[in-house]
């Protein structure tokens, strides 16, 4: 686990982008204190921080290949490089190292993609073919690891975080105002955007390569769910129940390799809670460490679950309190460090969390994907119940969707509102702000949703239905985002988190798995259910879904704390100010103060967009770090490829 960034120009790197290149290395220092290298020749500079993990002595980077001419930076895990190593080795391949970076090296060609999608593992790289004089950059299937980048006109720059992208004088630290109703609605922006104007991220299952002669960006999928679905084979449930175990302990055994400890993050979930079980049945004899969180407001306290899981195991638990001083001392830090604005409140206690585990252990495993792969949130039945209530005369429905609002019946509201349209029940039952809240803030309407309603046509054109294309949607919509905050609240404690459940093969059998297995009558991952239920206790499974929720509700009612960075919000210099109707954001604060409603996540949405205006937006280009003593400089001579960096690789700074 690393971090990467790289600079590509139609001329020669000057001394100013190698300069720039080396702010871009420190500016991700978090990601990879073990190590660092950069990488130039003629117009590419690639640099590099690792997090050794896997062949701690031989896997340095940028590494290059002279009888190739290849140049790679790479940030991820391959867990089936081993097999891939072998097949290669039985092609004549020699290897230097017994890292999966040289694999991916070997592997690479710019003239074909193919080979990354043989690739299972979480990853994004920068793969540089002199020959072709080209550039080409990758991600995972699902998104697990980031990559960014900026279409200069005279350059093209990528990196591993929007920090590294903004040390870049070029690189403008410009709010994208036009997507900020989609951002407050659902937590994210769909598609490839972000919340800066000009940096955009690489979609899941996706490459892009860049050609040294024009800068042209040419974007290829090399993994996309089959549309439709495959047929499930009819089976009896025990058959779909035990391919399910089998599956998933063996993808929990493959990203269980590491040269480093490994851990658990175990929330005391379904999810986290199986993960835990099948570690402990692969490493009987090895000692675990599980990490959880715990709150004093107990109903956001489910550590006693995390901690009866870890006892059942054997597993050596350690709980980490987070009060709301520790949240209120954290907050700007994750503000700063997730360089979007904050889409999950529980993002803070995450960071905390990791740099917590960060002294037992330097990988962890979490329970992150289970939900959009087997149908786990609840308000997926919206959808398949909104055609039920087509026949509803809308002042019928008006009527019971007020008294569902006044009960605090979120999810009814949300089903009223669908309108009887499925479409409507997808893509609006996954706003976090009530709809009423929002149409405070925006009174004249917003397009915001239309990139989400896009993506739910693109799904029904490639012929996917029902439960198929409610979980798609959640894959390309919802997911990215939980995995996006997953990897900068751990990296920035330079833990690597891995996600068994979004193994290849994970994936590809949820595809198999009939949708009344997954959400069917008022039951949710019904089949992952039963086969926890083969392991853990009853109150393990069965219990109400959580979702690793923040006291917010109570910690914005009072003006101390949390609560006081409200008054940012009302306060006449607030940012948001210049956007949004400041008459209604001073009555959802004036209101939830005072009880009259819970306006909680209207409220967040707001704060996080500010504190992100005040603390990245408008702060200046910033070292991220402080210079290491033994960091030398990237060198002024362009690297010749013809030299022998050793008998056929080398790994490592060049200078």
């Amino acid at each position: 686990m690393c971090g990467i960034a790289g600079i590509l120009k139609r001329e020669a790197l000057s001394r100013q982008d190698r300069g720039i290149l080396t702010q871009m290395s420190r500016a991700l220092v978090h990601r990879g204190p073990d190590g660092h290298g950069s990488f130039v020749s003629g117009p590419i500079g690639l640099t590099h921080r690792r997090l050794s993990v896997i062949d701690i002595a031989g896997g340095g980077q940028p590494m290059i290949d002279p009888r190739s001419k290849h140049a790679l930076v790479f940030n991820g895990e391959i867990y089936n490089f081993r097999e891939l190593r072998t097949e290669l080795e039985s092609e004549g391949h020699t290897f230097v190292t017994r890292s999966d970076t040289e694999v991916l090296l070997r592997l690479g060609t710019a003239n074909s993609l193919d080979w990354v999608s043989r690739l299972n593992g979480m990853f994004a790289f920068g793969l540089w073919a002199e020959g072709d004089r080209r550039l080409v950059l990758g991600r995972d299937r699902l998104g697990i690891k980031p990559l960014f980048y900026a279409a200069l006109d005279h350059a093209l720059v990528f990196a591993s975080e929007i920090k590294a992208l903004l040390q870049h004088p070029d690189v403008a630290r410009s709010a994208n105002i036009e997507r900020v109703p989609e951002y407050l609605a659902f937590r994210s922006l769909a598609g490839s955007e972000t919340m800066f104007k000009g940096i955009h991220k690489i979609p899941p299952g996706h490459v892009i390569t860049v050609s040294q002669q024009d800068l042209a960006i040419r974007s290829r999928t090399f993994w996309s769910r089959p549309s439709p679905d495959p047929v499930p084979v009819e089976r009896p449930a025990r058959d779909v129940r035990a391919d399910l175990k089998s599956t998933l302990q063996r993808a929990v055994e493959r990203q269980l390799i590491s040269d480093v400890p490994v851990g658990v993050y175990l929330s005391g979930g379904v999810d986290s809670s199986l993960i835990t079980t099948f570690i402990r049945s692969s490493r009987r004899d090895n000692p675990l460490h599980t990490f959880s969180v715990a709150f004093d407001e107990s109903e956001y306290d489910e550590s006693r679950y995390a901690t009866s899981v870890a006892a059942r195991v054997g597993a050596t638990h350690h709980l980490h309190r987070v009060t709301e001083r520790d949240y209120v001392d954290q907050l700007q830090r994750t503000v700063v460090q997730l360089d979007e604005p904050m889409n999950h409140a529980h993002t803070v206690h995450l960071e905390l969390l990791s740099r917590f585990a960060k002294s037992h252990v330097t990988v962890a495993l979490t329970g992150e994907g289970a939900d959009e792969l087997f149908g786990g949130y609840p308000r997926l039945h919206i959808p398949l119940l909104a055609k039920r209530l087509a026949w509803l005369p809308t002042v019928v429905a008006d009527g019971v969707r007020s008294v569902a609002h006044s009960a605090g019946y979120r999810r009814v509201v949300k089903l009223l509102e669908s309108g009887g349209s499925e479409r409507d029940g997808v893509v609006h039952g996954a706003r976090f702000v009530p709809r009423h809240d929002f149409d405070r803030l925006y009174p004249a309407g917003s397009a915001y949703s239309t990139p989400r309603e896009q993506v739910y046509d693109q799904l029904s054109q490639a012929g996917l239905s029902g439960v198929a294309r409610i979980l798609a949607f959640d894959q390309q919509t919802y997911l990215p985002s939980l995995l996006s905050r997953l990897d900068s609240a751990s990296m920035a404690a330079a833990v690597e988190c891995r996600v068994p459940f979004l193994d290849n093969e994970m994936i590809d059998f949820s595809l198999t798995v009939p949708a009344n297995l997954k959400i069917a009558g008022r039951e949710n991952k019904i089949v992952l259910k039963q086969v926890a239920a083969q392991v853990l206790p009853p109150d393990v499974v069965y219990r109400r879904k959580n979702g690793f929720g923040t006291p917010l509700p109570s910690w914005f009612r009072h003006r101390g704390g949390v609560g006081a960075y409200l008054d940012l919000l009302v306060d006449p210099s607030a940012r948001t100010a210049s956007y949004l109707d400041q008459g209604s954001v001073k009555r959802l604060v004036t209101e939830h103060r005072g009880g009259a409603e819970d306006h909680s996540e209207a409220l967040w949405g707001l704060l996080a967009l500010e504190l992100w205006h005040r603390h990245v937006v408008e702060s200046a280009p910033i070292d991220e770090c402080p210079r290491d003593e033994s960091e030398e400089e990237i060198g002024l001579e362009p690297i010749d490829f013809g030299s022998p960096f050793g008998p056929a690789l080398y790994s490592g700074a060049l200078v």
